[in-house]
């Protein structure tokens, strides 16, 4: 990851090509939430997720739901119950109706059951653990 990072590093300020021009500094975060949540570095992953959802501007809807069920799933994954409901809740309202964003609801379905075996019994995590089953 320390090569990935100094090496994109390096391209900063070089204008990309048109191919590769959607790929910023908050897509490079994004995929490095990927590796450091596989490496099981949860806490890496989150704080990759909150520089890319700074980053991503407003209109791309999609994309800041699916990061922000991914952070939900890694608050979940460090023991943040209350937290990662919250946030779940936060990426299943930013979908439109009809998004058929499934990465998304399929995140925050893994979400749910990795709470769901912490066994709380928190009232605001209950009552996401409930609504979510009506969408997902």
């Amino acid at each position: 990851m320390s090569f990935a990072e100094r090496t994109f590093g390096r391209a900063d300020g070089v204008q990309p090509s048109a191919w590769i021009s959607f790929y910023n500094r908050a897509e490079f975060d994004a995929l490095s939430s990927y590796v450091w949540t596989a490496l099981g570095e949860h806490e890496r992953a989150e704080s990759c997720l909150h520089r890319t959802l700074a980053a991503i501007p407003d209109g791309m809807v999609r994309n800041k739901a699916l990061y922000t069920a991914h952070l939900s799933l890694s608050q979940a994954r460090q023991g943040e119950a209350e937290l990662a409901a919250e946030t779940g809740r936060r990426a299943y309202e930013m979908l439109l109706p009809a998004s058929g964003s499934l990465r998304t609801t399929r995140t925050l379905a893994v979400t749910r059951q990795v709470i769901e075996a912490t066994g709380t019994k928190a009232s605001e995590v209950v009552s996401w653990i409930e609504e979510s089953r009506r969408w997902i």
